[in-house]
């Protein structure tokens, strides 16, 4: 009789001990979650390649809403970085004169060009799997004038 007891008295412990962990872990994860949300800019302009068209406004917490991974974008940043700007490394005076360019698309500058084939893919990518998404696949979409 005495076992028994003991037995309830555990499972009861351990019940607890796992809601309390649980508690920890959720609290944990909106405290993460805000602290990163609080710093993620509404929108990001891209204006340091500009010559014939506007610059570019990404609709930077848009992306995160949609679940987009920051990887995708920030592909060099470590999980607890704070994300570079784009031009730290994509840089008109660093591509030494490097012409790229996507299928359909004008070579331009490896600094801008690497912009290009990075959201138009993705983008057209995102078509593909479902035609009424959003992302815009369209010049004056995102260079808006």
């Amino acid at each position: 009789m005495d076992v028994k007891f003991k037995k309830k008295e555990v499972k009861r412990e351990m019940k607890r001990f796992g809601t309390v962990i649980s508690g920890v872990v959720i609290i944990l994860f909106l405290a993460v979650s805000i602290g990163i949300s609080a710093d993620v800019p509404e929108t990001v302009k891209i204006d340091i390649i500009q010559k014939a068209k506007p610059p570019v406004v990404l609709p930077h917490k848009a992306h995160i809403d949609n679940k987009i991974a920051c990887k995708s974008c920030h592909h060099t940043n470590k999980a607890d970085e704070k994300p570079a700007k784009c031009e730290s490394c994509h840089d008109k005076e660093k591509d030494d004169g490097k012409k790229i360019a996507i299928i359909g698309n004008p070579a331009t500058s490896a600094a801008k060009g690497i912009f290009h084939i990075t959201c138009i893919a993705c983008h057209k990518e995102e078509k593909a799997k479902n035609a009424a998404s959003k992302a815009p696949t369209m010049c004056t979409a995102c260079h808006k004038g």
